[in-house]
């Protein structure tokens, strides 16, 4: 009984905490990848994923902004010449902070 009220206490303050509409900025940080690998955001659309926008990794950090009206799963990927690798998050309003490391 406890672990099911904690349950649909978390689901509550997850979905509190992804209400509104409003700005975002993903600071990146990307180690074992060289400068200038392609980092591309991607949301999900009706179970496919969509590009929203890309940068390229600059000393080891990356920065993408935009806007959203709801919280919903993202996904960032990371292409260099030698190594890819994928990563997948929450994305709302707010700075989000990603650490990626590709060794």
């Amino acid at each position: 009984m406890k672990s099911s009220l904690l349950s649909i206490a978390l689901a509550s303050a997850m979905l509190v905490s992804c209400g509104g509409s409003g700005t975002y900025t993903i600071k990146g940080s990307a180690s074992g990848l060289e400068e200038n690998a392609l980092v591309t955001l991607y949301s999900l659309v009706d179970n496919m994923t969509v590009p929203v926008d890309s940068a390229h990794v600059k000393g080891g950090k990356f920065t993408i902004k935009g806007t959203t009206d709801t919280c919903d799963v993202a996904i960032l990927t990371f292409e260099s010449e030698t190594k890819e690798g994928v990563c997948s998050f929450f994305l709302e309003e707010g700075t989000i902070k990603i650490g990626y490391d590709a060794e």
